[in-house]
């Protein structure tokens, strides 16, 4: 297995926005590849490519399987989706709407 098309950019970073026109046109160059910053993932850019990524469900999902390192690592077979790493709402009320309630013993 070869290695997929890597990206390098930081779309977080204010100079990316600055000059976002040009960044992205590059980007579409190679319209899926993977940007290994910010614990990785997959960039689809330009509107063709989005198009057909949002219609394939079976091939494009977020789920997230972790790159075995050795064969004694987990197997795609056995890995999870990955959990949400947003903070919970910091509102009480908020917080009882969005989490539902623990089952009693």
């Amino acid at each position: 297995m070869t290695d997929p098309p890597t990206v390098d950019f930081d779309h977080h970073d204010p100079e990316f926005h600055r000059n976002r026109h040009a960044e992205w046109a590059e980007l579409r160059r190679c319209p899926v590849a993977f940007n290994p910053n910010y614990g990785g993932f997959w960039v689809v850019s330009g509107y063709d490519p989005v198009a057909a990524v949002s219609r394939d469900g079976a091939t494009y999902s977020s789920r997230h399987v972790p790159r075995a390192t050795t064969a004694s690592t987990t197997s795609a077979s056995s890995a999870s989706p990955a959990r949400p790493t947003c903070p919970p709402p910091a509102s009480p009320r908020l917080r009882a709407r969005s989490t539902p309630p623990c089952a009693g013993p």
